[in-house]
């Protein structure tokens, strides 16, 4: 009988009003050395187009500005590889971007229950999706957006380097599936793997792609065929797993289950051998630099591993973590909180010591 299996970022607004700051352990090894400052900082604030479809939403004018007081939901963040370029989604709510490593905000797009965002290496290729309804594209770092795909219940999506190939995964009440685009969103083909999928990863050149959600399946060739992979159901609820992250040469990942009993594995040989790693607790988001040695996962707290996974510390407690982002070389990190009324963004330059509040 199948399961409604409810992803990282809608889980997190059902229940934000009922967690509590320093609810849950953190992993093995983690220490309060680490515990970061945090520094509050002000932040400022599109258009959309459509191509063979009906109209795509439009957004304000670029470059207006938008309140940076405003507590939002942020659902999702991914950052360009030398994490300068951001760009954020938040729920019921819309899509923001930076270009100067988050000291100034744009709106884009149109108010929309955005859940899911990746990005291209160099900041300029963007996709995203709301939690219901069709994944968008843009080619200008967000300036303008293009709807694509078919409607779906959008959980995860991820971007090759160079963000020609895409994948992105759905689900539901009923079981979704893996989609794979090699034209940068303008087309895409079902691999009719079904399942309750939540998060997907993918390497710097796209061809070897993870998916978590009812288990992690690997794939070495784009998506053409997959392969079931990780601990089974005997070490974790079988539609659990919730976030997945790569290097960008996808020998290394990361991939985290939630619930009350979640814990973290990591994999140094492309996904065929997992470790468990960290304490248990809710964990929801991870993130991974491109040599995958640099590592961070995030629950009621965000905890960073320097040695890829073998040992953890805090680096951020001042409100609770929905989303994060890596620089490819681990240094910047991006943070989206909220919680009760909602949350805020906050920027790290040095590994999670310290962190800034940007929007």
């Amino acid at each position: 009988m199948p399961r409604l299996c409810l992803g990282p970022s809608l889980l997190s607004l059902l229940t934000a009003a009922i967690v509590s700051c320093g609810g849950g352990s953190g992993p093995s090894g983690a220490g309060v050395d680490g515990d970061a400052s945090v520094a509050a900082t002000g932040g400022s604030a599109g258009n959309t187009s459509d191509t063979g479809g009906s109209s795509g939403p439009t957004g304000g004018t670029a470059g207006s500005s938008t309140s940076a007081s405003k507590a939002r939901f942020w659902s999702a963040v991914a950052t360009s590889a030398d994490g300068t370029k951001l760009v954020a989604t938040a729920a019921r709510d819309f899509i923001y971007t930076s270009i100067d490593s988050g000291e100034t905000w744009s709106q884009r797009a149109t108010s929309q229950d955005w859940m899911i965002v990746a990005s291209s290496a160099d900041g300029s290729k963007l996709i995203a999706g709301p939690i219901d309804g069709y994944l968008y594209t843009s080619v200008d770092s967000g300036l303008t957006w293009t709807k694509r795909s078919t409607r779906q219940s959008w959980a995860g999506v991820a971007s090759s380097n160079d963000g020609t190939k895409l994948v992105a995964v759905s689900s539901s009440t009923s079981p979704g599936s893996i989609f794979m685009s090699e034209d940068s969103g303008v087309t895409w083909t079902d691999a009719h793997v079904s399942g309750y999928w939540n998060s997907v990863a993918s390497s710097a050149d796209g061809t070897k792609v993870v998916a978590v959600g009812d288990g992690v399946f690997v794939s070495t060739d784009s998506g053409a065929t997959w392969t079931q992979s990780g601990p089974k159901k005997a070490d974790a609820w079988i539609s659990d797993w919730f976030s997945v992250a790569s290097s960008a040469d996808g020998s290394k990942l990361i991939a985290a289950t939630g619930a009350d009993w979640g814990a973290l594995y990591v994999s140094g040989d492309w996904g065929a051998t997992w470790t468990k790693t960290g304490d248990v607790t809710s964990w929801s988001k991870v993130a991974s630099s491109g040599d995958g040695a640099k590592l961070v996962a995030v629950a009621g707290n965000a905890f960073i591993s320097k040695d890829s996974g073998a040992t953890w510390m805090q680096i951020f407690s001042s409100s609770i973590p929905r989303c994060t982002a890596m620089s490819a070389d681990g240094q910047k990190l991006v943070i989206g909180t909220g919680v009760g009324v909602g949350g805020n963004l906050y920027k790290s330059t040095d590994v999670g010591k310290t962190w800034t509040k940007r929007f």
